[in-house]
């Protein structure tokens, strides 16, 4: 997936140390980086109701997996590179 709107619009650093933290966050615990960051999305601090947008039930599964990950507030910024 990818494109010039794709690039434009999320291509930086920052958005990549972002992945990167994530990446390292679902080795930790043995989940997938899109449940990573699908759970940091639920754990801001103002009601958000995420749409994902899975192609196989692969995807919907590791998307799931965000449902059963609990982050602390210090994760969270860690995640956002406020930390």
């Amino acid at each position: 997936r990818s494109g010039p709107d794709l690039a434009r619009c999320w291509y930086s650093g920052a958005n990549f140390r972002r992945l990167e933290r994530a990446r390292f966050m679902a080795g930790e615990r043995g989940v997938t980086a899109t449940a990573v960051c699908l759970a940091y999305v639920l754990h801001q601090a103002f009601p958000c109701f995420p749409v994902i947008g899975p192609l196989s039930p692969s995807e919907t599964r590791s998307s799931l997996a965000a449902l059963d990950l609990e982050l602390t507030p210090e994760e969270v910024r860690w995640l956002d590179l406020r930390e």
